[in-house]
Formats: C-alpha cells, structure tokens, sequence
C-alpha cells in the first residue's frame, strides 16, 4: 500500500522517459537502426572490429592472459597473430595451457601437422590429459586416418568407458564397410 504519493518524483521520471534527448536526437532509432550511420553521419563499427584493433595495444608477461588473449584473437579469426602470442606465452612458461594454445590456433588456421606436434607436447606437459587425447583423435579422424583415430579414442575409453565425446566417435561405422560393430572388430 502506498502511504505518500510525491508528484515531484513522477513528473521527475515522465520526464526522463517521455524527453530522452538523445532519442529524440537519433530518431528514435535506436542503436539496432541499421540506417543510423547514413541518418546522422555517425560510424559505428561492430564489437570484433573494436575489440580487434584493442590487441595491437595489449601486452602482457602473463602467460594465462596471453593465453586468452589469443584464444579471442583466435575467435576473431586472427590466426598467426594468436598463434604468435601463444608461442610468446609458452616461450615464456612452457605449460599444458600454453601447448594447447598453440595447438588450438594451429588447427584453426589449418597448420595441422603442427596441431598434432602440440597436442602431444601437452600430452607430455600432463600425462593424464584426456583433451588433448580427443582432439588427436578429432584431427586423425578428420584427416581420414581412421586407425590412429581410433587409438587415441581408446586411450580415452580406457580412462572412462562411456566418455560422452570419444564412445561415440570410437563407435562410428567403419568408413569404408560401413560396419557397425564395436571399433576393435572392424580395425
């Protein structure tokens, strides 16, 4: 129940609502108006384009941080500029992280053989690492190599039987019979 009713505070919000200067200056139109460059010669240019001239002016001596920094650089498309800054992190830190950084900006800007040779320094850098097993599988899988595929996803499978990436991927027919039964029957 409302005891005080103050005209002051509404009159204080109708205003703001009903004289927003600044949509009134734009139309209306709002951010989303895709006329809104060509309405008020203003230039808006998207988020990633934003966000990619940033990491010419990031640097940092902190591995984890260039490590996600060139995962963003990666995800922007930007894949030696984010395999570089990985190389610089593991130059300065040689850790699992750093390797799978690597590892992952060389799949993406399609350097396989070098993604393999990092996935497996990782593997070296943590022996119990299942990721860098999938993604070996992934890349041999890819790549047609159905046998060594399949030994890397049965490295998984022996850490956890029904691992839900490498069961299904271990279990896929045999790409030439076309056979279903279990991977160690069709090899």
């Amino acid at each position: 129940q409302v005891e005080h009713h103050d005209p002051a505070v509404m009159q204080q919000v109708r205003d703001f609502l009903g004289h927003d200067l600044l949509g009134q200056a734009l139309d209306d139109g709002g951010l989303a108006d895709a006329g809104l460059a060509e309405q008020h010669g203003i230039v808006l240019r998207t988020a990633a384009e934003n966000l990619d001239q940033s990491f010419d002016l990031v640097e940092t001596t902190d591995p984890t941080l260039q490590i996600w920094f060139a995962a963003l650089e990666r995800k922007l498309g930007r894949y030696q500029e984010a395999l570089s800054r990985a190389r610089r992190a593991h130059e300065k830190e040689p850790s699992w992280l750093t390797a799978i950084g690597i590892a992952i900006a060389s799949r993406e800007g399609g350097e396989v053989d070098d993604a393999i040779e990092w996935f497996l320094t990782a593997l070296a850098l943590d022996p119990s690492d299942l990721s860098a097993r999938l993604e070996l599988g992934d890349l041999y899988l890819a790549s047609s190599d159905w046998p060594t595929a399949l030994f890397w996803y049965e490295e998984v499978l022996a850490e956890q039987a029904e691992h839900p990436w490498a069961s299904p991927s271990a279990a896929r027919p045999h790409p030439t019979t076309g056979d279903s039964r279990p991977p160690a029957m069709v090899w």
